[in-house]
């Protein structure tokens, strides 16, 4: 009897490599401008990291711009001005490099989410007047497309910047520690986000980008308010200190959008931070009289220069002597 062999199965046919959609063949394209805008932003932020100690690369901050700016329905240009948008403040890099690396529509973009680009050995204007001017930049731009850029910047800092908040805690104390390391502190930074909002205006049309951040702007406003009948007294007397002596010049708009107010408002959280005023926390060891007139001092040079640019005037000085005595009488 002859031993046949069992049949063997057929072979699979042998399956190719999945190669990538040829070009054109996909509607959603990118070109190698945006691989080399990604490389040269990393390169440029390479040792740098992100504010709050946490150590994380300055190159997170700047893909989630870009990734919020695609989502958003931004194009190529936007997308790549979203991981340069820093580049002019932080790094040496100049316009015209970015020009010739680039092209002219995605620089402007760039250009129109700086705030600061002195030339070499020239220092920075105050924060405020810094800020101002760039609000006018952006109200005046003309090419709106570039907002949905500092739109995406802006929805990824504030998100950031509440959600570590929330994690400092809740008391005064904790919240008036943790905006001490911004340079605007809590109201400057909410003053800031609000007229970021009005200059874009409706510049971005039905963009659910910019309405998240003015839901972000809204939250924030909730986070931290003066605790208790005292501290909202004191917050109103630096109020009427401010109106009255009016230090700088300041339109009716900015008075009556709460511009001094928000001004009082920083200014009771720097004092409690500093440990003039008891934040009814009892969390700190209670200062001298002396240690209290030199930290009195010291908060108002800080909040002049930063928010005004100094107060050298005859009504900037008695504004400055009628706080500090506000101050005092409260310890």
């Amino acid at each position: 009897m002859t031993e046949t062999s069992s049949p063997q199965p057929a072979k699979p046919p042998t399956a190719k490599p999945p190669t990538a959609k040829a070009k054109g063949e996909s509607g959603v394209q990118y070109s190698e401008r945006y691989d080399a805008a990604l490389l040269f932003a990393a390169d440029q932020h390479r040792y740098q990291e992100r504010k709050g100690g946490k150590g994380i690369p300055y190159i997170y901050h700047l893909l989630a711009v870009s990734a919020l700016v695609w989502e958003d329905g931004g194009d190529e240009d936007q997308a790549i001005a979203a991981l340069l948008h820093d580049v002019l403040e932080d790094t040496p890099t100049q316009p015209d490099e970015l020009r010739e690396r680039f092209g002219l529509r995605a620089t402007s973009f760039v250009e129109l989410c700086t705030d600061a680009n002195p030339a070499e050995g020239e220092a920075k204007q105050p924060w405020r007047p810094r800020k101002e001017a760039h609000f006018e930049h952006l109200i005046h731009t003309a090419d709106s497309a570039g907002l949905r850029v500092t739109c995406a910047d802006k929805v990824h800092n504030i998100e950031a910047q509440i959600a570590d908040a929330r994690a400092a805690g809740t008391t005064t104390l904790e919240q008036a520690k943790f905006w001490d390391h911004f340079k605007g502190g809590f109201a400057g930074t909410l003053w800031y986000y609000r007229n970021v909002c009005e200059a874009i205006g409706d510049s971005l049309g039905d963009s659910q980008l910019f309405a998240r951040l003015k839901v972000r702007v809204g939250e924030l406003a909730q986070l931290w308010k003066p605790e208790g009948e005292q501290q909202i007294e004191l917050q109103q007397q630096f109020l009427a200190a401010l109106t009255e002596h009016n230090p700088i010049q300041v339109n009716q708009e900015q008075f009556d959008g709460e511009y001094y107010q928000l001004d009082a408002d920083e200014l009771l959280r720097r004092l409690i931070c500093a440990g003039v005023i008891d934040s009814a926390q009892g969390a700190e060891p209670a200062k001298s009289q002396a240690e209290k007139v030199a930290a009195t001092e010291a908060v108002l040079e800080v909040f002049t220069t930063k928010v005004y640019g100094g107060w050298t005037t005859d009504a900037g000085i008695a504004a400055k002597q009628a706080i500090c005595d506000l101050a005092l009488s409260q310890s």
